[in-house]
């Protein structure tokens, strides 16, 4: 990969993220696709895509999206949450999952559902925003990306900001507390507005299944979600130590008691494999049984670090980066896979779960959380491999299927939708990769 591949690139990502990084916010994509699917406000894309940004700038020095990124980020507290309503999903100090203020590309939203006799999405009649509250990890990826970037000096920690931390740090703890010391969400189909039923980055219906094809009962305590929350917690307790040192020392031990219980063989995520070398459950259902599936998510556990230490314990990190480097689950010409691919149970759409799906973002987080531990070799492949993938299509693409030799889009077989061809992480993520190579 030469210098001038490496430039152009370059040039794909930053014509995508100029298109999607805005005065107004962060674009999950441009408008292009079925009515502008994904053309809104996203927390969770917003903080990574904010996040991969700034790791490209830190390297590259030349600061062009730095500060509209920093802006879409702290704008996310508009919609953090000041009251709990369970008919749409919010709870005090949650950040939203989705947001559309153009009311064009959430119309037809609304209009499809009830035309089909469903319920309809929330519109917000004091703004009237369409908006959605089906995360449990916006709130966490928030506080840890404004936490890096305060320790970068690229934010100021003012009152409205240390306001919106506590709040989203006391929601963190009681959801810890809702779900049995573990970060966890349910499903209500019984709401009076339309909502997901997965609530992590994987929020397709059949994202999470048991081995046998069975889809698990909720609550759901993701393993990524967890990660993220202890990560959330060890930042809040260092940050709220200037501040408020009882509060700071409660978010310390609860995230000293969610890493034990996370490393934990028979409560938490751990796992022993038939080698004898240890992974970690991708989730926990209501009964407390492990999905035992390989996911990338055990490795997207190590983005989730502060300063030099992971929830997963020390002894279990060589484990995790051994496996998720073994061919079924990394294809040097692809990236990461989202599952092993000799796994059984896959989801016949294939969104998340199939086994040659690949999402770029989460080829660049896990080399990021690689590159944190001293896994610089590994890093350098995942992020080459992550390119190769992307130059497949000549777009910044949300996410691709490869099988053998074969690159295509996703497409959905019941409404024909298909990969979005310019997506912010994905730009983001190959705003990173080609300031890696080439600072």
């Amino acid at each position: 990969m030469n210098i001038r591949q490496i430039a152009l690139l370059r040039a794909m990502s930053v014509s995508t993220l100029e298109k999607l990084v805005t005065p107004k916010g962060i674009y999950a994509s441009t408008a292009q696709g079925k009515a502008g699917m994904y053309y809104a406000f996203f927390g969770r894309d917003t903080a990574i895509t904010a996040y991969l940004i700034s790791q490209a700038e830190n390297m590259g020095k030349k600061f062009r999206f730095m500060d509209y990124s920093t802006d879409a980020l702290l704008s996310l507290m508009n919609w953090q949450s000041k009251k709990d309503d369970p008919a749409n999903g919010q709870e005090i100090g949650k950040f939203a999952h989705e947001v559309r203020t153009d009311r064009q590309y959430y119309l037809h939203l609304t209009e499809d559902l009830i035309r089909q006799g469903q319920k309809s999405w929330y519109v917000d009649p004091a703004d009237q925003a369409l908006k959605n509250w089906d995360t449990n990890d916006a709130t966490q990826l928030w506080v840890i990306v404004v936490s890096r970037l305060y320790e970068r000096k690229k934010i100021n920690l003012n009152k409205d900001i240390l306001s919106a931390l506590k709040l989203a740090l006391i929601w963190c703890l009681r959801n810890m507390r809702e779900h049995d010391g573990l970060a966890g969400y349910s499903y209500n189909p019984r709401r009076y507005w339309s909502g997901l039923i997965n609530h992590t980055w994987k929020d397709s219906e059949y994202s999470y299944l048991h081995e046998n094809g069975r889809k698990p009962e909720h609550p759901l305590k993701d393993v990524f979600v967890n990660a993220l929350t202890w990560s959330a917690l060890r930042y809040g307790s260092k940050i709220f130590a200037n501040f408020d040192r009882p509060f700071s020392q409660l978010l310390d031990l609860k995230a000293h008691q969610l890493k034990n219980r996370f490393n934990d063989l028979k409560y938490g995520f751990l796992m022993k494999m038939s080698d004898d070398t240890y992974y970690f459950a991708e989730a926990i259902d209501k009964h407390g049984n492990k999905l035992t599936a390989t996911s990338c998510d055990s490795a997207l556990c190590l983005w989730a670090y502060c300063g030099n230490e992971s929830i997963i314990e020390t002894r279990y990190i060589k484990s995790v980066v051994k496996r998720v480097m073994r061919k079924d689950m990394f294809d040097e010409e692809a990236g990461i896979r989202t599952y092993s691919s000799e796994g059984d149970a896959y989801d016949p759409i294939a969104y998340h779960r199939g086994p040659n799906t690949f999402w770029p973002f989460v080829s660049a987080l896990i080399a990021d959380g690689l590159n944190n531990f001293g896994y610089g070799y590994e890093t350098k492949k995942i992020l080459k491999a992550m390119i190769i993938g992307i130059q497949k299509f000549n777009s910044c693409i949300e996410m691709f299927v490869k099988n053998g030799d074969s690159y295509n889009k996703f497409r959905e077989p019941s409404t024909g939708q298909l990969s979005s061809t310019d997506q912010a992480w994905t730009a983001a993520a190959l705003y990173y990769a080609s300031s890696y190579f080439h600072p």
